[in-house]
């Protein structure tokens, strides 16, 4: 390293002229961890700390002063993991650093703070909202990544865990942040993602910027979060993690959600000001939305769509005399469910899929108010993915659930795409749906690359065979005998596919076993299914287009249609209706929550879930988004029936049981032997 990137400091705001007459001027007061230790200890000998005390409010105070101090010795390598990287045009030069030490910084804190002197802390505490309310007027303006070193001394500072100091040191510097142009904020990612921080200390830093802005809403019921400076510029600096933590994975996307942030957001105005590009608007920033809040988004748009759909219908027949149907209204026969739904959706112009979905069996009486049109996708999913419909596999190995996969030689690419138009029609009628793709289905919807770890999901037993291969420390050639190519088996007929031209030639070996890996991956997950895959996609997207759906990770996607697999039955429990002569307070209701919370087995309760509604998963939100209720069945004697189920309105039909002991044998023969479309 060049000995002057270590002694020199980078004024805030730097020009020729200013850099020239620095030259003139005495070295900077500035301070490493051994001249803390040095004056921490005279002090004590001496009783004196006030020689501290005053240098402290001096380079604590000043961003030129803290972007000279704690540089690391000449001496360090770029071995040393509290080094910092350097930057150069936007990559890393290896073996260059912007020396800053920041375990230094981290050790001179305590060292500071240990001493246990109001003074020392007091001046450290009025020094650092000295700074922060000075960059706050000057922003920084230099494109020298030295510059920017205060930032990351004031971040570590430990201060910034007391609330008393949020509105002093932290507001203003997190405003100051997100005022600085992408490329700095760019640099700050690079050295925060390559060694400046650890997985704790970035959970740590997001926590503390989380308790920022909560408590700001809390402690004011008049804060409004689209408008508010402090909670903004917090909400960039929180997508600024998000940035270093897409990087590295260090905690988990989940982090990031702020759930007082979206229930305080008034939906109304952020939607507004997100179609319209106008004010501010959290849409632009979903790492820090939950699922929820998207899902009310997405149905916000929804509703606006149709409510568009059924507008232009009616103007059309009011000032056109040309009726069309309000509704996309499919009229299907149980005995031809999926012949006719697909030739019901060749019949319809794709933007009539926007319009809210009625569902009509032939030769039944009945409105579709619902719960015909979740019994529909109900029946079709069911039919759709049974194996000897074959277009999906299933494969499990005792620790991986069943999952569906798209069976590659099948030429069924219209139903593909049905399925996928059924996907989306039931995220936009707001159905879950009980289906179990594994997760590389939704980042492929999402347009993400799959890799070997998702290979888990679809045949667990080649991705670990892979992972092997990958470890394997011997000849790979010698004990593998494997070319680059693939035999699978279609109809009983063996077949080659060449991972690369003439690949059934080339042996696989130490040197090109990651090329095997990525390109086999490759060729299961993507190209032997394309076909199939694009079709099911094309289906999706014709109803799932919106700018709404773009707020999702592909995690979240997943929760959107199959609902969340976390169960709390007491919320259920607190958000059930009760009909047909029932209520919270009847025996056999308070007997059937007291087996439900303490005799039933998980398993059970799931089956009970899938029994009553036809899915064993919550909604987005949990089961107390979920309208559930409980009909009594039968008179107010003691039954010898079944429990039954309407899961197309999420209905239990459960009869009065003199004993919780009767009840409980009925409900679990019940669960055990139905498969849960209980449809009457």
């Amino acid at each position: 390293m060049n000995s002057h990137l270590q002694n020199r400091s980078t004024p805030l705001s730097s020009s020729p002229s200013s850099s020239s007459s620095n030259q003139q001027l005495p070295p900077p007061p500035t301070f490493d961890l051994s001249s803390i230790q040095s004056m921490v200890q005279e002090a004590s000998s001496s009783g004196d700390y006030t020689p501290l005390i005053r240098k402290i409010g001096r380079v604590f105070s000043t961003p030129d002063y803290l972007n000279a101090s704690f540089l690391i010795p000449a001496h360090k390598t770029s071995d040393d993991p509290e080094v910092l990287p350097t930057l150069m045009d936007d990559k890393f030069a290896p073996g260059q650093f912007y020396g800053l030490d920041l375990a230094s910084v981290r050790q001179a804190y305590q060292l500071l703070l240990d001493t246990g002197r109001e003074g020392v802390t007091n001046s450290l505490t009025n020094a650092t909202i000295a700074l922060a309310s000075a960059i706050r007027a000057t922003p920084v303006t230099s494109d020298d990544p030295e510059a920017l070193r205060f930032y990351l001394v004031v971040l570590s500072n430990p201060l910034l865990q007391d609330p008393d100091l949020y509105k002093g040191i932290l507001s203003p510097m997190l405003q100051s942040f997100s005022s600085l142009k992408k490329r700095r904020r760019r640099i700050f990612q690079h050295w925060m993602a390559q060694g400046g921080y650890s997985a704790e200390e970035l959970k740590s830093l997001l926590g503390l910027v989380q308790q920022f802005m909560t408590l700001t809403m809390m402690l004011s019921e008049d804060v409004n979060p689209n408008r508010d400076s402090s909670l903004i510029s917090a909400t960039k600096f929180i997508g600024f993690l998000n940035d270093v933590n897409d990087e590295n994975k260090f905690v988990s996307h989940t982090e990031f959600y702020n759930e007082v942030l979206a229930d305080r957001i008034d939906l109304r105005e952020d939607i507004t000001n997100w179609k319209n590009g106008t004010g501010y608007t959290y849409c632009h920033h979903p790492y820090i939305l939950d699922p929820g809040f998207k899902a009310k988004v997405l149905h916000i748009e929804s509703m606006l769509r149709q409510k568009q759909e059924r507008d232009e219908a009616f103007h059309n027949l009011l000032m056109r005399g040309i009726g069309e149907p309000l509704a996309l209204i499919f009229k299907v026969r149980r005995e031809h469910l999926i012949r006719d739904a697909l030739l019901a959706l060749q019949a319809t112009d794709p933007a009539d899929l926007h319009k809210e979905l009625k569902v009509q069996f032939i030769g039944e009486e009945g409105i579709d108010q619902g719960g015909v049109q979740k019994e529909f996708f109900q029946l079709v999913v069911r039919e759709i993915f049974d194996p000897q419909y074959g277009m999906f596999t299933t494969e499990t190995d005792g620790k991986v659930a069943r999952q569906y996969w798209f069976v590659s030689h099948s030429q069924d690419y219209h139903e593909f795409k049905l399925i996928g138009t059924i996907l989306g029609l039931a995220i936009y009628n707001g159905v879950i749906l009980d289906v179990h793709f594994p997760r590389v289905v939704y980042k492929k919807l999402m347009g993400l690359t799959p890799t070997l770890h998702d290979l888990k999901h679809v045949q667990p037993e080649l991705a670990r065979g892979l992972e092997q291969l990958l470890t394997f420390e011997g000849d790979v050639e010698d004990v593998y005998g494997r070319t680059l190519s693939v035999t699978y088996d279609v109809y009983g007929e063996k077949r080659v596919h060449e991972l690369i031209p003439g690949g059934e030639h080339i042996p696989l070996t130490n040197e090109n076993r990651h090329q095997y890996v990525d390109l086999y991956v490759r060729w299961l997950l993507v190209d032997s299914v394309a076909r199939q895959f694009d079709s099911f996609k094309d289906g999706f997207q014709a109803v799932c287009n919106s700018e709404g759906m773009k707020l999702f990770r592909y995690e979240e996607l997943e929760l959107l249609i199959c609902g969340s697999s976390q169960l709390d039955f007491h919320e259920l429990e607190a958000a059930t209706q009760y009909d047909g002569g029932f209520e919270a307070d009847h025996p056999t209701i308070i007997n059937f929550w007291d087996l439900v919370h303490n005799t039933l087995t998980p398993e059970q309760q799931r089956r009970l879930l899938f029994f009553a509604t036809g899915s064993d998963r919550a909604p987005i939100g949990g089961l107390g988004k979920l309208p559930f209720v409980i009909v009594k069945k039968g008179g107010d004697d003691d039954s010898d029936q079944l429990p039954s189920s309407h899961t197309c309105f999420n209905a239990l039909m459960l009869p009065n049981y003199s004993t919780k002991e009767k009840l409980l044998q009925k409900l679990v023969l019940s669960i055990n032997n139905s498969e849960g479309f209980g449809l009457m």
